[in-house]
């Protein structure tokens, strides 16, 4: 009798399962092999790792390498489609096909694997990024003892996230260079908060002077705006042959003007109001001289930087700068949660078995509901999408069916997730965050709302939604405006 490959990974997940290393679902420990020839049909094993989806990519043993570029490249492609946070990709010795059934977990314990281990981070075994070219992976051999200790490892890797953490730096050192930029002008930084919606200026009449802590909050909350623009910039033209790629604008000698004249043309052709109006009213507030045309051509290099690492777009990178840079955020009353803690909270609300009885279903996700009523950067509702996305993948997974990943997005942010605030900027980067979590389908409709607040009317914003009749009854209508909805 011989086993076919898709037991052999029952048999592996059980061994890393009785290791106290990996949950493994129902399916995998009760799995039984049938009939004569004996074999169970299940699509590419998924366990949990510390919480983390977990791919099991395998291969048997052939001549050459074609064993372990297949498994490799099944693993990363399931890393890279967002499918898993780690993909594991091992190369079973041929003998093991051949193993009677009842030998088959004791033979292959003892056996030498040969495997690697791929996350968003990278390659645990060759350190490298996988957004670098790699002409051939690096595997190493072991059993399974040897496999479970990388794995420990590659989660330390996970969690460091190196290329996060870099691509933080990278905007962080921008946001602190635009900074200098704008201390000599006031009269910029002051018009900026009036288009943050941090300040109001009288008709007719300035705003009053900013304090120095006041003017760093806005000129660094400006300029992740306008960083995060010019990403979904580049995104977006990638599919719209409309837009023109950031690498087209860069060696203009008036940079500030050509961005803000091709995003005027994106709002009035294509739309994304809640992306690139904020940003557009920013642009437009800039005095130039030569110091501020640097600074925005380093925007664009970062920005740039950034699209090449797609895993960095599906986290709330806006989200993650916005709480480590901006110390003054008490100056603007706003409280943020924290992203663990964001994720915890979500996980307990809306665990797979809770609201929805089938989450592979998109017409019961296009029914579902989600709202955060100060959403500002959109922590929780990243959360919330992170957590449904955990949910339908691991429904799809359950009921051996494709998960659809783009289109699961698509019906989240188009018809499940609202979020409201009162600042301008705090829809702008829910806006972005959101849609970069798709970054291959880019969004034009979201439920994301700017309320009014104070003002001669005396508006209080979603508390509004509590006393007026009126705005209760549209409170998750749908967007009057595709991709915004001001009440």
């Amino acid at each position: 009798m011989s086993s076919r490959q898709e037991v052999l990974n029952v048999y592996f997940a059980r061994l890393l399962h009785k290791r106290g290393l990996v949950a493994a679902p129902e399916q995998i420990l009760h799995a039984t092999v049938r009939g004569g020839r004996g074999h169970v049909q299940l699509p590419d094993v998924m366990v949990d790792f510390y919480g983390l989806r977990t791919i099991i990519e395998c291969e048997i043993a052939s001549n050459g390498t074609a064993a372990r570029t297949l498994s490799y490249e099944k693993a990363k492609k399931r890393v890279d489609d967002g499918i898993a946070h780690i993909g594991v990709a091992v190369v079973y010795p041929a003998k093991l096909r051949h193993v009677a059934v009842d030998l088959l977990e004791e033979e292959m314990a003892v056996s030498r694997l040969h495997y690697t281990i791929v996350t968003e981070a990278g390659s645990w075994l060759s350190q490298r990024s996988l957004f670098e070219e790699e002409e051939f992976p690096d595997f190493n051999e072991g059993n399974v003892n040897d496999i479970s200790e990388a794995l420990r490892r590659s989660y330390e890797q996970l969690v460091r996230d190196e290329t996060l953490e870099r691509a933080v730096g990278m905007m962080e050192e921008r946001i602190e260079a635009f900074l200098n930029a704008a201390r000599s002008q006031t009269g910029t930084t002051g018009r900026m908060a009036v288009a943050l919606g941090i300040k109001e200026a009288p008709d007719g009449e300035a705003p009053e002077q900013l304090s120095g802590r006041e003017a760093r909050a806005v000129n660094r909350i400006a300029a992740l705006i306008l960083i995060n623009a010019m990403i979904f910039q580049e995104v977006l033209a990638q599919k719209e042959q409309k837009v023109r790629p950031l690498g087209r604008l860069a060696s203009s000698t008036d940079l500030v003007s050509v961005v803000k004249d091709h995003w005027r043309f994106i709002l009035d052709e294509i739309n994304y109001y809640p992306i690139f109006n904020t940003a557009y009213d920013l642009l437009g507030c800039l005095a130039a001289d030569e110091d501020t045309h640097r600074a925005v051509e380093e925007m664009v290099d970062t920005a740039l930087w950034v699209v090449k690492r797609k895993a960095s777009l599906r986290h709330d990178l806006a989200g993650r700068i916005f709480h480590r840079i901006l110390s003054e955020a008490k100056y603007l009353g706003a409280y943020y949660t924290a992203i663990p803690s964001a994720v915890m909270l979500l996980k307990l609300a809306i665990p797979e078995k809770r609201l929805l009885e089938n989450w592979s279903d998109h017409g019961a996700i296009d029914a579902l509901r989600i709202g955060d009523l100060a959403c500002g950067t959109g922590t929780l509702l990243m959360a919330a999408a992170d957590v449904a996305m955990d949910n339908h993948i691991r429904a799809c997974v359950a009921r051996r069916i494709a998960p659809q990943l783009d289109g699961f997005h698509q019906t989240l942010v188009k018809s499940t997730i609202y979020g409201f605030d009162v600042l301008p900027s705090a829809i702008h980067l829910t806006a972005s965050t959101l849609a970069l979590r798709a970054p291959d389908a880019p969004l034009d409709v979201t439920n994301l709302n700017c309320l009014k607040l104070g003002g001669p009317t005396s508006d209080l914003g979603s508390l509004d939604f509590f006393a007026n009749p009126r705005l209760a009854g549209t409170l998750f209508s749908r967007p009057r405006r595709i991709g915004f909805a001001p009440f």
